[in-house]
């Protein structure tokens, strides 16, 4: 099959209105993996634009004293995947970090979206998380995904989708510097990721 050069066209739409949007995608030659680089880099630059030069830093909110697995308890997206953030770095390997990570990013590329709270037998509410929710768990998957597992790699092919449904929502919706703070940091993580694949 031959490369064909392709704008990046991901983040202009939304996986919502047109759920083929990576559906027998074309293979991309290297003026593509440049188009999405310059998306991502200009979408990074706004981000941290938005930030301003007080650059945030991460708060603990009230968290969970232990994160549960996917199935013990009923859970709020968002405090879980704060808490889930604040633990990855150095417990990637724990099942309950891995578990969530592999469940918030099926269940964004199967339902097209992610719920405001998961019930113990997750089920989704009916009300859709919000952009900060996205960002938040974008850059929790953003921590464990890599490129030298068959499971790191699903994680970043899930983590590249949703960032591209950030910076499409984030073309219509406030973006506050929470918002930008985390998606500009899952941008960055996944662009080295990128980076590194193609090395």
């Amino acid at each position: 099959m031959a490369a064909v050069t392709l704008e990046y066209p991901y983040a202009a739409k939304s996986i919502q209105d047109d759920r083929a949007l990576y559906m027998y995608s074309p293979m991309g030659d290297r003026a593509f993996i440049a188009n999405y680089l310059e998306s991502r880099i200009e979408a990074m630059k706004r981000m941290r634009d938005i930030v301003g030069e007080g650059a945030m830093r991460d708060h603990p909110p009230h968290l969970p004293a232990a994160i549960p697995l996917p199935g013990d308890t009923a859970v709020v997206t968002k405090t879980l995947s704060e808490a889930c953030l604040r633990q990855a770095d150095r417990n990637a390997a724990k099942p309950n970090i891995a578990a969530w990570s592999d469940f918030f990013v099926r269940k964004f590329e199967t339902s097209r979206k992610l719920a405001t709270e998961y019930s113990a037998t997750l089920r989704g509410s009916a009300q859709e998380a919000d952009l900060a929710t996205y960002c938040i768990v974008a850059r929790f998957v953003s921590r464990v995904a890599d490129t030298t597992t068959p499971r790191g790699l699903r994680l970043l092919n899930g983590l590249l989708k949703l960032n591209d449904f950030a910076c499409y929502r984030a073309g219509f919706e406030p973006v506050t510097p929470e918002i930008a703070y985390h998606a500009a940091a899952s941008m960055q993580a996944e662009t080295q990721l990128v980076r590194r694949m193609l090395a």
